[in-house]
C-alpha cells in the first residue's frame, strides 16, 4: 500500500486544494477509537478539518486520484446543451429546476454533494436545454446507458433525501450484471439481495453469454422480478466473498447474500434453469436453509470460557436456561488480543455462577444463525439472555471484569451461585431499550 500512497501524493503534489497524509495507527490508539479504525490500512477523508467518510473504493493510484479530485469543486455540473450527455457510458443524474428553493432541489443538491465520488450529477436551468434532452417538466431524471441500451427515468417519489437516494441507487445498475469494480461498489448501495453465479477465470469466456442469458431469464420471472441484483462473476473476482460460503473453484456455483438480513444461502446443484429458479424462489418463499460457516467443534471444552463454533451456536448460545455473554472476535484484531486475558479472568471469576456462561466465537470462521447477532466490528460483545434469545443486548461499557459483572447483574433475572444457600438480589430486568444493538 505504501508505494501506491506515495504515488498518489506525488500525482497531487501541485494541487493546493488536496493534501495526502498518513498516521501510524499503532502509535495513535486514541485516534483509532475516535475514527472507528478496526483494521489497517484505513483511509479517511477530511474536509475543512472535519471527518467526512471512510474510503471504500479501489486501492489503486488512478482510483485514489480520481476520487480526491471529485471532492474538489462543485458537485453539480451545469448542462448547457444536449451534447453534454451524448458520450454517456454509464448513468447521469440530472435535475431540471427554475429555482433552488424547492424541497426536491435541496435533496438533489445534498445528494449530489454526498455522492460526488460515485456518480455524476448535472443541473439544467434553461428550458431550451431541457427540451433538447426531452425533459418536459421540472424534477430529477436518471439517464442510463447500460450495454448500449439507453433509458431515461423520472423520479416520482417523495421529495426527501432518503427517497431520492434510494431511487438513484436502485436504478444505478441493471438487474443483471457482469461483475466489475463499478458494479461491486453499487451492489450494496442498491440494497437488494444478490444472486451470484460464479465460474472460473479459465471458463468465463466460454460460458459468459450462456450464464448471462440464464440470469436474464430468471430476472424476467414474475416471482423474481424486482427482488434480486443478479451478478455473473468468476471465483477470482469474487475474492473474499468466497470465504463466506467456503467456495472452491468450480465451473458453476451460485449463492444468495442478503446483506440487510445478514443471511447467506448456498446453491447445491447444476446449471439447469429449473433448479436455479427453484433455489431463487426458495429464498423468496423463505423455505431455504441459511448457510452457516463453522470451524471444527472442540472435542472438549477446556478452561472457564466456552468456545463456540457455528455448529454449536444453538446448543451453547441459544440454551434457554443460560445467560450467555458472547465475545465475537477476530484473531488479527488488536482490541480482541487486549481483551483475551480479561475475558479469561472473567470466566474464572464467574465460573460458579450456574446460570451464566462466558463464551467466545471466532467471527472470521463462524456464522451466527440470525441478524439479531449482527457484528458491527471486532470485538462485538453480546449478552444473550435466558428465555429471551431473540433479543441480545450489546455491551458498550469499559472492558473490565468489574464492568462485565455489573452489566450481567443488571441484565439477568437470576444469579445462582454454586453452594450458595440464597441467591443475592439482582436488579430487575433491564428495559429493552437500555442497550441499543
Amino acid at each position: 500500500m505504501e508505494p501506491v500512497y506515495n504515488q498518489v501524493a506525488a500525482a497531487l503534489a501541485d494541487d493546493t486544494n488536496i493534501a495526502v497524509a498518513k498516521v501510524d495507527g499503532n502509535q495513535e490508539e486514541e485516534l483509532n477509537e475516535k475514527y472507528k479504525v478496526k483494521a489497517f490500512p484505513t483511509i479517511l477523508l477530511f474536509k475543512n478539518g472535519e471527518w467526512i467518510k471512510t474510503y471504500e473504493g479501489e486501492r489503486t493510484v488512478d482510483a485514489f486520484v480520481s476520487y480526491l479530485r471529485k471532492q474538489v469543486g462543485p458537485a453539480l455540473k451545469p448542462v448547457k446543451d444536449a451534447n453534454a450527455l451524448n458520450s454517456l457510458s454509464d448513468i447521469a443524474v440530472v435535475g431540471y429546476f427554475h429555482t433552488n428553493r424547492t424541497f426536491l432541489y435541496q435533496s438533489f443538491a445534498n445528494l449530489a454533494n454526498d455522492l460526488r465520488d460515485s456518480l455524476d450529477f448535472y443541473v439544467v436551468k434553461e428550458e431550451s436545454v431541457a427540451k433538447s434532452l426531452r425533459i418536459d417538466s421540472q424534477g430529477v431524471y436518471l439517464f442510463s446507458n447500460f450495454n448500449g441500451q439507453k433509458k431515461t427515468l423520472q423520479f416520482r417519489g417523495a421529495p426527501s433525501y432518503k427517497s431520492l437516494s434510494e431511487w438513484v441507487w436502485e436504478n444505478s445498475i441493471p438487474e443483471v450484471n457482469r461483475f466489475s469494480n463499478l458494479v461491486s461498489n453499487r451492489i450494496s448501495k442498491r440494497g437488494f439481495p444478490v444472486l451470484k453465479v460464479i465460474t472460473t477465470d479459465e471458463n468465463i469466456k466460454k460460458v459468459e453469454g450462456k450464464y448471462l442469458q440464464l440470469l436474464q431469464k430468471l430476472s424476467q420471472e414474475p416471482s423474481l422480478s424486482g427482488i434480486f441484483t443478479f451478478v455473473l462473476t468468476t471465483f477470482e473476482e469474487n475474492g473474499g466473498a468466497n470465504s463466506l460460503f467456503d467456495l472452491k473453484p468450480a465451473e458453476f456455483q451460485a449463492t444468495i447474500l442478503d446483506e440487510e438480513e445478514k443471511m447467506k444461502f448456498k446453491y447445491e446443484g447444476d446449471s439447469s434453469y429449473e433448479n436455479l429458479k427453484n433455489f431463487a424462489e426458495g429464498f423468496v418463499s423463505q423455505t431455504l436453509k441459511p448457510y452457516l460457516r463453522s470451524a471444527p467443534a472442540p472435542l472438549k471444552q477446556e478452561g472457564d470460557v466456552k468456545v463456540v463454533v457455528g455448529s454449536t451456536f444453538d446448543e451453547i448460545v441459544l440454551d434457554e436456561s443460560k445467560d450467555v455473554l458472547l465475545e465475537i472476535y477476530a484473531p488479527w484484531c488488536g482490541h480482541c488480543k487486549n481483551l483475551e486475558p480479561i475475558w479469561k479472568d472473567l470466566g474464572k471469576h464467574l465460573k460458579d455462577v450456574e446460570n451464566v456462561v462466558i463464551a467466545k466465537m471466532d467471527g472470521t470462521l463462524n456464522d451466527s444463525p440470525s441478524a439479531a447477532f449482527k457484528v458491527t466490528g471486532f470485538p462485538t460483545i453480546l449478552l444473550v439472555p435466558a428465555h429471551n434469545k431473540a433479543s441480545p443486548i450489546k455491551f458498550q461499557g469499559s472492558r473490565t471484569v468489574e464492568e462485565f459483572e455489573s452489566f450481567l447483574k443488571a441484565n439477568t433475572k437470576s444469579w445462582k451461585v454454586k453452594g450458595a444457600t440464597e441467591a443475592p438480589a439482582v436488579a430487575e430486568e433491564a428495559s429493552s431499550n437500555k442497550e441499543e444493538l
